[in-house]
């Protein structure tokens, strides 16, 4: 076999043919290598612009969550966050309530699933707004079809009507626990930084 490539090498066409081999091939493993260096750089950037597309998408579900907050009609968001007089208005029309009262045991365990033993009255707050959020789920379908007829006629989304379940659930859960809701303040991280 050595015998026969230095015979190929030596003779004018072998050399040149090997030469050229040797030249294509050295240029098809630059072509690969550089091929995936740049397939490499392409994913670190593009996991750099994956990240920054989650953290933007973060920032703005923030600011849409406190804007739609903000804006809802049924509740107001000075501290301790209450109803507002057509938030009131529209907990009787409906008699959210009575809704809560019959669905009190669903409500009541998933919020004391999220709370610990040492809890206070702002977690009781966080997770009775987070069950609020979600409070279609623990309603039967009547109830659900009051809500959405009366979101239709009152021109409302029906993520309104997340707080004001939220609010009710959290002063029941307070009182219940021997609290008021402006206990709520004397725990808040975001008025009484911890020093």
């Amino acid at each position: 076999m050595i015998d026969l490539i230095k015979d190929a090498l030596g003779s004018p066409a072998g050399s040149f043919a090997f030469v050229f081999a040797l030249l294509i091939l050295a240029f098809v493993l630059v072509w690969k290598l550089s091929h995936f260096t740049t397939k490499f750089s392409s994913v670190e950037k593009l996991e750099g612009n994956i990240d920054t597309i989650k953290q933007d998408i973060h920032s703005i579900k923030a600011f849409i969550q406190i804007f739609r907050e903000s804006n809802n009609p049924l509740a107001q968001r000075q501290s301790p966050v209450s109803l507002t007089e057509t938030g009131k208005k529209v907990a009787e029309e409906l008699n959210v309530n009575t809704m809560i009262v019959n669905h009190w045991e669903d409500f009541n365990r998933s919020v004391t699933k999220q709370l610990k033993d040492d809890c206070n009255p702002y977690d009781i707050q966080v997770a009775s707004f987070k069950i609020g959020d979600k409070y279609q789920e623990y309603l039967n379908e009547e109830e659900i079809n009051k809500i959405k007829n009366h979101a239709f006629l009152a021109g409302y989304n029906l993520d309104v009507y997340n707080l004001l379940f939220g609010i009710l659930i959290r002063n029941k859960i307070l009182q219940d626990r021997g609290y008021k809701s402006t206990d709520v303040d004397k725990f808040d991280p975001n008025k009484n930084p911890a020093e």
